[in-house]
């Protein structure tokens, strides 16, 4: 059977509509997982499977996987469906020569997106607003910081996605978190920047670009998160933000990028101020309500790469509702717990149109997400102590 496309690191809900989107259209899809399995690894969309290590324990066992998978299998594209795209792009030539076509950028141009600290300054050259950042040097730094940025400051590791290497530390505490977390060897003075926290509704971007020319835009508006003070959306709606959409577009061809990125900010409706938070340029977690609503990033970029470009495609279903199930059961406890029960109410009322994790078409994904998630959480717990 010929396979068409080959997606890797088929852990999460990302890689399962990816999987889920091309099936759709009729491709054959070989998934790739890691040795902790993957929901897709368990969904009627895939047509054939192989293991690789964890990209982020053993890249150069990734990569010598990844070729040999696609040595046997022959796909016509490879997509990386996660932050492996890192590892993929510093070895992009010794992947191309096998044949198989990878439609991602350069990787100049993903760390500079990736890492936070280049991002402010870049966004800062164009224009675009940025919380009030520093990237520390010294304790004084961090005392100087404290001092004039509000109550709440925001620690973000420069490399890191969802709310990974993401602290929320009151200011009068800042010092003192981060010397711990230096002392304890988990941070290290250059590795991390600090930011006020800006209060706001989250929206995300998301492009695909061909060669720095916009090829389809979606947005989404942040209903529910998986804590109270920001990560991951676990509740969401499709929408429209002019200048938000205006500052995505701004940043990504600024750097003539190349692929499919979602862009995320916070924006303040009372004060009329928005800020850029970060970008993650590959594809992202709310990427099934996207789908849904008319914007099939997945299949675009198939066709994209295969085609060397595409029609662009920016009209889509407004109003559209997503919610991630199994994240969204695991925030209600800490909404609870700040005391956001009013807020949990109102959000609650929404009707949901679809889920990012669960189909009835092919119900055991959710189950094995389920079993993965609580797998993972004690192995966890266990290595800690």
């Amino acid at each position: 059977m010929p396979l068409n496309v080959l997606v890797t690191h088929c852990w999460s809900r990302i890689g399962y509509n990816l999987v889920r989107s091309l099936a759709k259209r009729g491709l054959n899809v070989c998934v790739g997982v890691d040795p902790r399995s993957g929901m897709t690894r368990f969904s009627r969309a895939m047509r054939a499977h192989f293991r690789h290590p964890n990209f982020e324990l053993d890249p150069e066992g990734f990569i010598e996987a990844l070729e040999s998978a696609i040595e046997y299998y022959k796909p016509e594209v490879y997509l990386p469906s996660e932050e492996e795209i890192l590892v993929v792009a510093r070895n992009a030539d010794r992947l191309r020569r096998l044949g198989t076509l990878l439609p991602i950028d350069h990787i100049d141009n993903l760390d500079l997106l990736d890492n936070k600290r280049r991002l402010t300054e870049l966004a800062a050259t164009l224009g675009i607003p940025t919380p009030l950042t520093v990237a520390p040097a010294t304790p004084e730094d961090v005392v100087s910081f404290a001092q004039r940025a509000g109550k709440l400051i925001v620690l973000k590791v420069v490399r890191s996605s969802g709310a990974r290497g993401v602290f929320f530390i009151p200011a009068d505490g800042l010092l003192g978190v981060v010397e711990k977390l230096v002392g304890q060897g988990r941070l290290q003075y250059g590795d991390f920047i600090l930011q006020s926290f800006v209060e706001g509704i989250g929206y995300g971007v998301s492009l695909l670009l061909c060669n720095g020319e916009v090829r389809a835009k979606f947005t989404h508006r942040r209903i529910r998160e998986k804590w109270h003070t920001g990560g991951p959306s676990t509740v969401r709606i499709s929408d429209t933000h002019e200048m938000l959409e205006d500052y995505a577009v701004r940043l990504l061809k600024a750097v003539g990028f190349h692929g499919v990125a979602m862009v995320e900010f916070r924006d303040n409706a009372e004060t009329g101020e928005a800020w850029l938070l970060e970008v993650n340029p590959r594809f992202w977690g709310s990427l099934g309500l996207a789908i849904a609503a008319g914007v099939d990033f997945p299949y675009l970029l198939y066709r994209m790469a295969r085609d060397g470009d595409v029609e662009p495609v920016n009209a889509y279903r407004k109003g559209l509702t997503a919610k991630w199930l199994l994240g969204d059961w695991l925030s209600f406890a800490d909404h609870l717990k700040a005391g956001r029960w009013k807020k949990l109410r109102q959000s609650s009322g929404l009707k949901t149109d679809l889920y990012d994790d669960f189909y009835w078409d092919d119900p055991l994904p959710f189950l094995a997400e389920l079993v993965l998630y609580a797998r993972k959480n004690i192995f966890e717990r266990r290595s800690r102590r």
